[in-house]
């Protein structure tokens, strides 16, 4: 009669069962430092995007008008434009005496408000902060004055400017026009004071020229004339 089994595995199947478990361990531990290589090169891959980026912001951040102390005055002159700009130019000036340079493109506006603005960039060059104006597109009306408010005016090539009287509305009863009419001649008066200032050509016949007509020039006339220093970019 044949003996039975003892139920318990034989040395040679223990061994092949340890061989089995060892394998499916070291199967699981490459499967584990595979997926880790590959999270490590998918966070390294990152990384990289995000120092690219980084770097990317950080030279756009440099090139910006901002650090750069260039300022864009687009649209009208009037109240907000005007603060908005002066705003912004005395903090420059307050953090550095660093140069500073102001584009206009502009179809003029406010003469009062103007004035605001020409007073404070000239403010600004007293405190010898060199103060460059460009005429980009074109600077007309009470836009040509404030051109005048840098200590080096430039003109872009295809950029024009216009000269004129100060146009009025008044109204109201014939006394207070009177007076409206003295005071709209006095303003009249100081801004060809400032544009004749640094010109080429006399106040007199500045104003002869700008008598009842729009007169536009463009960028070579205007350094003939001497209402920019030179023709060119910035």
């Amino acid at each position: 009669m044949a003996s039975k089994s003892s139920g318990r595995p034989t040395k040679a199947q223990a061994e092949t069962e340890h061989f089995l478990a060892m394998a499916a361990k070291h199967r699981a531990e490459a499967d584990y430092f595979k997926e880790q290589a590959a999270r490590e090169a998918s966070l390294s891959q990152l990384t990289a995007m995000q120092l690219a980026a980084t770097s990317r912001q950080h030279e756009f951040d440099m090139a910006s008008n901002g650090l750069n102390r260039t300022y864009d005055f687009t649209g009208s002159v009037g109240g907000l434009s005007s603060e908005m700009a002066i705003q912004t130019l005395y903090r420059w000036a307050r953090l550095s005496g660093e140069p500073i340079t102001i584009r206009f493109s502009s179809p003029g506006g406010s003469v009062i408000d103007g004035f605001s603005l020409y007073d404070s960039i000239k403010a600004i060059g007293d405190q010898g902060i060199k103060v460059t104006v460009f005429a980009l597109g074109y600077a007309a009306s009470m836009a040509a004055v404030l051109l005048q408010s840098g200590d080096t005016r430039v003109a872009a090539p295809n950029s024009w400017l216009l000269l004129h009287e100060i146009s009025s509305r008044m109204g109201g009863t014939v006394s207070a026009q009177k007076d409206d009419l003295k005071f709209t001649e006095a303003l009249n008066s100081r801004l060809f004071d400032i544009l004749s200032e640094r010109a080429k050509i006399s106040r007199k016949k500045l104003m002869a020229r700008c008598a009842r007509k729009d007169v536009w020039v463009d960028s070579t006339e205007s350094l003939k004339m001497g209402l920019v220093d030179r023709v060119g970019y910035v």
